[in-house]
């Protein structure tokens, strides 16, 4: 992955989406869990770049609610669009100077 922004963008725009289109929730699901997995892995590559330890636990919390969303993971009493939300806010987090948002 070269451009990490270009990814979490992506990733935005699938979760916008996934409340009006659940007919490809799968879809969805697996392309959102690819994207995190490499985001995930360039963190670890670089951990001094993107503060691994802070980027590692948004992912976590995102990889939750993304799964709660799709149904795989326990809800805690909390619909989709808190999950959705959350997912977004985690979302902003790694665009940010702390994770991802780094200047090269």
């Amino acid at each position: 992955m070269n451009n990490p922004i270009k990814a979490l963008d992506k990733l935005e725009s699938i979760i916008l989406k996934w409340k009006e289109n659940t007919e490809v929730s799968p879809m969805y699901f697996a392309s959102s869990k690819i994207i995190l997995q490499e985001l995930n892995e360039l963190a670890e590559e670089k951990p001094e770049k993107y503060n691994l330890y802070y980027t590692s636990e948004k992912v976590e919390s995102l990889k939750w609610s993304l799964n709660s969303m799709f149904g795989c993971d326990t809800d805690n009493g909390h619909d989709f669009e808190q999950h959705q939300l959350w997912v977004l806010e985690n979302i902003q987090s790694l665009k940010s100077s702390l994770c991802f948002g780094k200047s090269e």
